[in-house]
């Protein structure tokens, strides 16, 4: 049953189906009690479907639930594998991720730095299971606006990832992005147009021309744009932006009605600026 539980998520959007989720609290319940009632069985037989499990409450925000599966799944591991096993590491890995998403940084970086020593002792400099730890610690030291950290580790990252992925594969663009705003955030304006402009290129390769993650990225450039005065290229960009996101999210929405005030503000701003060269 609870293998077949796990199984059903695949064909199912976990994102919003509220049904399989509560059909997964049963099933998690009922496999703890198969275990205290069947003589011979281990939890450890249901290490596997715990992570599943634990992978969709995190999914659904449901952080604690997570914590319990994934915790579970650890000390499962733990006693059947070596602690630098790659199944381990992956959950340290994931309570690392959630961690963060709380706000506990000490405890992100603490199993974080532990799935990048045990992940370092077995594997390839360049495999991508390192370099997405390394990527998660870019991020973490990002938040904490250690941005000479974060660079190195995001280079480092986008240097291994051009090494074994193809040019514009998402884990790629996602690196290009954020260093991006981290040049961004440093006042480095022509390093983050290059890095959002890879980006946005590599988007409109690979995506529908109204993804998400394509238009926000437009979305910065068009902020950008608007900091050096380039009204022109900050219009283009917003309209496009609004445009999508009319689609995508739907005209009421806050980002929608986010990038029509910008919008609105940057025509503005340039119909100004023309009148007082104008008039100079």
């Amino acid at each position: 049953m609870i293998a077949c539980a796990a199984k059903s998520t695949k064909s199912h959007n976990v994102e919003t189906d509220r049904g399989i989720i509560q059909h997964i609290n049963k099933c998690s319940k009922l496999t703890l009690a198969c275990i205290s009632s069947i003589a011979g069985r281990s939890e450890n037989e249901f290490i596997e479907e715990s992570h599943v499990f634990g992978s969709i409450f995190h999914r659904q925000g449901q952080a604690s639930e997570a914590e319990k599966m994934w915790k579970r799944v650890l000390t499962g591991y733990e006693k059947a594998l070596e602690p630098d096993h790659t199944d381990t590491l992956r959950v340290v890995q994931n309570l690392g991720l959630l961690y963060h998403d709380r706000g506990k940084l000490d405890e992100a970086k603490k199993l974080w730095k532990r799935a990048l020593t045990g992940y370092e002792k077995t594997l390839e400099p360049d495999h991508t299971d390192i370099l997405g730890v390394v990527h998660n610690l870019g991020t973490l030291y990002y938040s904490r606006r250690k941005l000479d950290k974060a660079e190195k580790m995001w280079k480092r990252v986008l240097t291994g990832y051009e090494k074994v992925l193809e040019p514009d594969h998402t884990d790629i663009l996602g690196v290009v992005q954020n260093l991006g705003s981290l040049y961004h955030g440093r006042g480095k304006l022509d390093e983050a147009e290059k890095m959002w402009k890879r980006a946005l290129t590599g988007y409109e390769n690979t995506m529908d021309s109204n993804h998400k993650k394509l238009l926000d990225t437009l979305y910065v450039l068009g902020v950008l744009y608007e900091d050096e005065s380039r009204f022109a290229e900050a219009v283009t960009a917003f309209s496009r932006v609004l445009m999508g996101y009319k689609k995508l999210l739907g005209p009421q929405d806050p980002e929608t009605l986010d990038a029509l005030e910008r919008l609105r503000s940057v025509q503005e701003t340039a119909r100004d600026y023309v009148t007082e060269e104008r008039d100079s």
